[in-house]
């Protein structure tokens, strides 16, 4: 089936249901930062329908009407009726589009009562979002070695017209942006601008005093190397059962790479696919930004 004809039957559906937001399943984090994987792992969840990046921009129009950008932040005091509404619908189920429906089929979603929800360019709504909203199941919040994501959108080439400087979101709040101007502008590699991006979607979130109390907050190495101890963590949070048959290794539809849980040279890529010149441009950006969760190893710092 067409990703428009299924679309069009997932419209159809979604007529005759309504999700509890309250009720969902949530994860947020990066472009390639392995949230597709650990969607895939909550798909084993009965009765549960995945619906992948409503945020995405190509195709989410009613957030463009608001004046979002990719990476939109809303700080976590604002008031904002309009974006609070247009999530509520998202997270009823109602607003499916070819991109968000595309990994689900009707029959899927006619037979589910919770979604997972991804979104891979939420991380600085976090708190906002979190604060909106009283969730029984609190979201998951994941990152991965900022080179490590560099390295996997290169490699998976959905990025390969990205630009090379960085581009000033015109789009509400972004003074997080304009106080950190004059550095962003001095970089001049696409690898460089990547990593800055990655601070600005991370920094404020990973270091809010809510971090890894109003959601669970893993890294992307804890669930390749402890797998089984990482998803126990998130469902003791969640009092759930982990669900069986869960798979780890296997790679999810949107890898790139041949991986096995456990295996430290899947984190360690990055070390051999970037010159040591460009480590230290890429270092020079986490360093500005005092990242203290990664450095040149690519393991977190603990």
């Amino acid at each position: 089936m067409s990703y428009k004809l299924n679309h069009i039957g997932v419209k159809l559906v979604s007529h005759f249901k309504q999700f509890d937001p309250l009720k969902n399943f949530y994860i947020f984090s990066d472009p390639r930062g392995g949230s597709t994987w650990m969607a895939e792992i909550l798909k084993n969840i009965p009765k549960t329908a995945f619906m992948w990046e409503p945020l995405h921009l190509k195709y989410a129009n009613e957030f463009i009407k608001l004046g979002f950008n990719q990476r939109q932040l809303i700080p976590q005091e604002v008031e904002w009726p309009e974006a609070k509404q247009l999530f509520e619908q998202v997270f009823q189920g109602k607003t499916w589009n070819v991109f968000s429906s595309s990994m689900i089929t009707p029959w899927e979603l006619g037979r589910s009562n919770k979604l997972i929800v991804k979104l891979c360019r939420g991380n600085r709504m976090l708190p906002w979002i979190s604060s909106q909203w009283e969730f029984k199941y609190v979201p998951i919040y994941m990152v991965r070695h900022p080179f490590a994501v560099v390295l996997s959108q290169i490699n998976q080439g959905g990025w390969k017209d990205d630009f090379e400087y960085f581009r000033f979101p015109l789009s509400p709040f972004t003074d997080f942006e304009k106080k950190h101007l004059s550095f962003l502008k001095t970089l001049k590699t696409r690898e460089e601008v990547r990593v800055a991006q990655w601070c600005i979607s991370n920094k404020e979130t990973m270091e809010n005093e809510r971090n890894d109390k109003d959601w669970i907050f893993i890294t992307y190495e804890d669930l390749l190397l402890k797998p089984y101890e990482t998803l126990e963590g998130i469902f003791d949070r969640w009092d759930l059962p982990v669900p069986k048959n869960v798979n780890f290794s296997k790679p999810s539809v949107t890898s790139v790479e041949n991986f096995h849980s456990g295996d430290l040279t899947q984190l360690s890529k990055w070390q051999n696919s970037f010159d040591s010149e460009m480590i230290e441009k890429m270092l020079k950006v986490i360093e500005y930004f005092e990242i203290e969760l990664y450095s040149a190893s690519p393991l977190p710092i603990r």
